[in-house]
């Protein structure tokens, strides 16, 4: 192919890796270091160095300091007669690219190898300040067994002035709250974005896949179920503000989605797809999952299903709550006692201010219920998918549950009046009380 001249002179283009609006991506060869690089060509005009530099995607990667292992590396910059060319090293393929090779579903020790490395990009990302806010298969490199994220073009910085445009993503990675046009949104879109690509690796098919955003919304909703008051309250007001009715749905459980999905696997995913963003763990969180224990030398010495959902600082709570929503959905007489509690609590004698009532609230919702007894348990462990033997950790479950809503109505009733303990105080910071 042609040579360009002057400053791209040292280059040789090779061939066409792909266009857009913003451009066309080549991909080169170094003549002087004898290296394969990609050239990425902008369409718009840039006539100072000034602006170059400016380029939210060249500005984002100098401030990072351009030197992350997931993270795609900016080699050059050049303007050449007011015409931009980003010079990246170049990566082999995209991972949807790498789909589509796929006869078969990834494995989980392959998304388990992929997804270990992406997180670890954004944590790096997060933690300087920026977003991605365009995640998708097609924006991950992959070069053998090395992952990088690319293409900063949408990322903005956490501080940046607001609001913040909510066209933004491939609509079936968009988080919720940017369908519902949220002015301010944070790195929680891309751990969204993050959820979805995950089930797309298992299954080979995105999982949010439609026209349009009210289609994708209306996929998002028989999913994860109509949002309410406790699992959305901020998203029920975005909704009123532009006229937007969810759908009734009921939502149904990762684990019937994913069948063939480790428990690890499923809670990862519930987690990352929450409705409320604060529930999405961050990308430092996911890095603690237990499906990833085993990417690091020390051996974990606690896994999800082993805690009992007891507060270990090794399982971060958010990973416990989804796994209490997934319990939660298709389960309507557990389902109607938690919302009981949510929306009559002056129906069951509701008062958090001694242990003798809320001992009252539990033995109330038991009788309710019919689970005081070792066989009442078992039934109702059962009808949930847990072991007959595993009764008493059901019975665990139910009690943390009701201790962390007894947590959530006190401090919400007090408005804050008491100071928590100190415990209370950092399970209500995980939660994003």
């Amino acid at each position: 192919m042609e040579h360009i001249t002057n400053a791209m002179e040292k280059y040789q283009l090779l061939e066409s890796l792909g266009h857009g609006s913003f451009g066309v991506v080549f991909k080169a060869f170094n003549k002087q270091t004898h290296e394969v690089v990609a050239i990425k060509k902008l369409m718009t005009k840039y006539c100072s160095k000034e602006e170059c530099m400016n380029l939210t995607e060249v500005k984002s990667l100098v401030k990072m300091h351009n030197n992350h292992a997931n993270i795609i590396r900016l080699k050059e910059v050049i303007n050449l007669n007011d015409t931009l060319f980003l010079v990246f090293e170049y990566m082999e393929c995209n991972l949807y690219q790498r789909m589509i090779q796929h006869e078969k579903p990834f494995s989980e020790t392959e998304i388990r190898n992929i997804c270990f490395q992406v997180f670890q990009g954004l944590a790096y990302m997060h933690h300087n300040g920026y977003f991605h806010r365009d995640l998708k298969p097609e924006n991950l490199l992959i070069n053998k067994d090395i992952v990088k994220i690319a293409d900063l073009g949408q990322a903005r910085e956490m501080n940046a002035q607001r609001p913040f445009t909510y066209n933004v993503t491939t609509i079936c990675y968009r988080a919720p709250e940017v369908f519902l046009h949220s002015p301010v949104y944070n790195s929680a879109v891309d751990m969204w974005a993050m959820g979805a690509i995950i089930v797309e690796l298992f299954t080979l098919t995105p999982i949010f896949e439609g026209s349009s955003e009210a289609d994708v919304m209306y996929k998002i909703c028989s999913v994860l179920g109509t949002p309410t008051d406790s699992t959305w309250p901020g998203g029920l007001g975005l909704a009123k503000n532009i006229c937007y009715r969810f759908p009734d749905l009921p939502g149904v459980r990762f684990s019937d989605l994913l069948p063939n999905a480790s428990p690890e696997l499923v809670n990862l995913v519930a987690t990352l797809l929450s409705w409320e963003p604060s529930y999405r763990p961050t990308a430092i969180q996911a890095l603690q999952h237990p499906f990833f224990h085993s990417c690091y030398f020390i051996p974990p010495t606690v896994r999800l299903q082993d805690t009992s959902f007891t507060l270990l600082d090794s399982v971060p709570l958010v990973f416990k709550m989804a796994m209490l929503r997934e319990l939660m959905k298709k389960t309507p007489s557990f389902k109607s006692c938690a919302s009981s509690l949510e929306r009559k609590r002056e129906d069951i004698g509701y008062r958090t201010d001694s242990e003798k009532e809320k001992k009252h609230l539990r033995n109330k919702c038991r009788d309710r219920y019919n689970i005081r007894e070792e066989r009442g348990w078992v039934e109702v462990a059962c009808s949930f998918g847990f072991n007959e033997l595993d009764w008493v950790k059901f019975r665990e479950v139910y009690e943390e549950y009701l201790e962390i809503l007894d947590i959530v109505y006190e401090e919400e009733s007090k408005i804050r009046r008491k100071k928590p303990t100190a415990r209370k105080t950092r399970m209500l910071e995980e939660l994003g009380i």
